[in-house]
């Protein structure tokens, strides 16, 4: 394959989607799935920049649901060589920790990401959410290994920093994930060469930080708008790597935050 393939269209379709990929073919999954229906609301405000304003963005996909779930724990499993990062709520944790186990992975830590600059509680009445968390299993064969050593599986990288294609405001997708933190989990659980997969891939921040170190990228996209502008920024990538690989990200602060049983 190329350096990336993005494929326009429902990642779970029993024909074009990755039923169509070969068992054990790539190396690492790293994947955005949709949240449950609370994190759903008709729109949802986070503070943009140093500015600090604060604007609503709608989120008009819909919530995932269980039996989605199950397909992509299967399917991502079957395909992986290696590591299945998933980002969730904390209340999703253990829901997909079930779906990655029964279809064959061994769980291994639930991880976070702490957004210093998240959003405030606007309404007042209980506190504000923080962080997200990360699902991580391994479903390759033998002992699980990263490139992280012993240190915690905790990502502190600002909300609204987008990187340098195109400043705080280069916003192109309500959930986008911060280039930086894509690049750092691209660094700690894959290496070289290796071939990732986002089935959900949105804007292909995932894909970028793949591309910028190194690494080749097949994903899925199903909005078509969505799926546009991720081939664009993607060939962008490709074209300039050395633009983005050569940028000092800073080292993830360690936080006393951790999720999981002890490493087995």
């Amino acid at each position: 394959m190329s350096a990336f393939e993005l494929f326009c269209g429902d990642c779970l379709d029993p024909v074009t989607g990755l039923a169509s990929l070969a068992d054990k073919s790539v190396d690492v999954v790293i994947m955005d799935p949709p949240y449950e229906a609370e994190a759903h609301t008709s729109a949802r405000r986070q503070t943009r920049g140093p500015d600090g304003i604060a604007e609503e963005y709608s989120i008009d996909f819909a919530e995932i649901t269980e039996p989605q779930r199950r397909a992509a724990a299967d399917e991502t499993v079957r395909l992986t060589r290696g590591w299945v990062l998933c980002f969730c709520q904390i209340e999703a944790v253990g829901l997909w920790r079930t779906a990655l186990e029964a279809a064959g992975a061994k769980w291994r830590r639930g991880g976070v990401w702490v957004k210093p600059d998240g959003a405030p509680q606007f309404t007042g009445d209980r506190p504000a959410q923080g962080f997200e968390c990360l699902a991580m299993a391994w479903a390759g064969e033998g002992r699980s290994r990263w490139n992280g050593g012993g240190r915690r599986a905790c990502y502190e990288y600002n909300v609204n920093n987008f990187g340098r294609e195109g400043g705080a405001h280069s916003r192109q997708h309500p959930t986008q994930k911060p280039l930086a933190l894509m690049q750092a989990l691209v660094r700690d659980f894959s290496d070289p060469g290796a071939l990732i997969l986002d089935p959900f891939a949105g804007s292909g921040t995932t894909g970028a930080a793949a591309l910028s170190l190194g690494r080749r990228f097949i994903g899925w996209e199903q909005n078509a708008e969505w799926h546009a502008g991720a081939v664009k920024r993607l060939a962008n990538v490709r074209e300039q790597p050395d633009l983005f690989g050569r940028t000092k990200q800073p080292k993830p602060k360690q936080s006393a935050l951790a999720f999981g049983g002890e490493a087995k």
